[in-house]
Parts: structure tokens; sequence; C-alpha cells
């Protein structure tokens, strides 16, 4: 939990006060975010010697990000910013909560608490940055 909190803290909360008003900002800081949960999954799997867990995440995001392009070039829904059309659903959400989901399930509230409120972030960032609405990271 301490590890997951410190990269917030270190690598993600800098962006977001540093250049609150910068949507290009908190998109970046998204970007970076969004592996912050499933990075710490691995880290604690390996350090465990749980095997079984590192493949399991392993399958759950392959699954997450597979299902996101899926729909992205099935739905073929415009982002906001209107850069593209494949806004529907958010793979940067879909694979945060997928990492913050295997943390709780695998190693309880202690490691699930913090994944969620990055993976919290991650969702509120991609909408604030303008690439997805609402329904994109409730899909995510």
């Amino acid at each position: 939990m301490k590890r997951l909190l410190l990269i917030f803290v270190v690598v993600i909360f800098p962006f977001a006060v540093g250049h609150a008003q910068s949507r290009k900002a908190i998109e970046t800081s998204t970007d970076i975010a969004m592996f912050a949960p499933a990075a710490v999954g691995a880290g604690v799997a390996l350090a465990e010697g749980d095997y079984k867990g590192l493949l399991q995440l392993g399958e759950s995001l392959a699954v997450s990000v597979a299902a996101s392009y899926a729909l992205k070039y099935t739905v073929k829904k415009e982002r906001p910013d209107g850069s593209d059309n494949h806004s529907f659903p958010s793979n940067h959400t879909g694979f945060s909560f997928a990492g913050a989901t295997f943390l709780q399930k695998r190693y309880g509230w202690k490691w699930g608490v913090p994944a969620y409120l990055v993976s919290g972030y991650v969702a509120w960032g991609r909408v604030y940055s303008e690439r997805h609405d609402v329904w994109d990271v409730l899909a995510g």
C-alpha cells in the first residue's frame, strides 16, 4: 500500500497539482497512472513468489485490453475532443481497474483501496482531459 501511495505522490500528484489547469498534463498523468495498479500487482506477486497470481493478473489485463479494443473498433464512438472515433470504452480506465481489482481480490483491501483511488483518478482524468465522457470510463 505504501508503495502505491508513493508512486501516486511522486509520479502523478505533481502533474495534478502543479498543472491543475492543464488538460494535457492531466492526460499525461493518466497515461502513466493507468499502469500503477498493475505494476504494483506484478511487483507484489513477484515479491511473494505468487506466480499463479502473476499469471492471473496477466490474463485479466489481456482480457481487459482485448475487450476494450474489440469494442472500440466495433462501436466507433467519437472522442469528446474530436481526435478520433475510438472513445468507447476507456482502455486506460479498464486497464487500471483490472489491476486494482486484482490487488484487492488477491491481497485484500489494504492494497485495493489505494489502487482503486489511483484508478478513480485515471477515470476522472480521462473525462477532465476530454478524451472520454462518463459513459466511456464507466464501461472501461
